[in-house]
């Protein structure tokens, strides 16, 4: 948690990069893409796609989901 605070909804103040990967758990949509607007419910499916190098933001719930992490 930054000094001001993580913000205000599922991302908070984090400042959108180029290639971010969306998760929201609760996210109940349709198309799921790992977009802000239409984030992907499972972290699984966000470390499919995720660039190397890049940034996966999680939205604050409960993941159900296991996931070993290899990189």
């Amino acid at each position: 948690d930054p000094p001001t605070g993580c913000g205000e909804g599922p991302w908070g103040a984090i400042e959108a990069l180029s290639g971010d990967i969306y998760v929201d758990a609760a996210y109940l949509g349709e198309a799921p893409d790992g977009t802000r607007e239409h984030p992907f419910p499972t972290l699984a499916q966000a470390l499919e796609v995720v660039e190397a190098g890049g940034r996966v933001a999680l939205a604050a719930g409960d993941y159900a989901d296991g996931v070993a992490l290899t990189q």
